[in-house]
């Protein structure tokens, strides 16, 4: 009995390191969720504009301006994202 309270006591001071390690990984979590609803509201919104464009008989749509600046504000987003990923792991090493 007196080796599990020993035990126990040795993993007292992780339980505040594990509590803000769980902290941070939620607000990872919440900012990954908010970068991924973005991407998703424009890359909606760019398939939208492209079935549009079909529909007009657009040739070569994914030369369109309008869509090309769609797609490079989807890839700002993404590399937002990833900068912010890499930051966070490298800085909680």
């Amino acid at each position: 009995m007196f080796f599990l309270d020993d035990f126990l006591e040795l993993l007292e001071p992780f339980k505040n390191e594990f509590k803000q390690d769980i902290e941070q990984i939620g607000k990872l979590d919440e900012e990954a969720a908010s970068f991924k609803r973005q991407m998703d509201e424009k890359s909606n919104e760019m398939f939208k504009r492209c079935q549009i464009k079909d529909k007009q008989g657009v040739k070569n749509i994914q030369e369109d301006p309008e869509i090309t600046a769609m797609l490079r504000e989807v890839n700002v987003i993404k590399n937002k994202a990833k900068s912010k990923a890499l930051f966070s792991f490298f800085s909680a090493s």
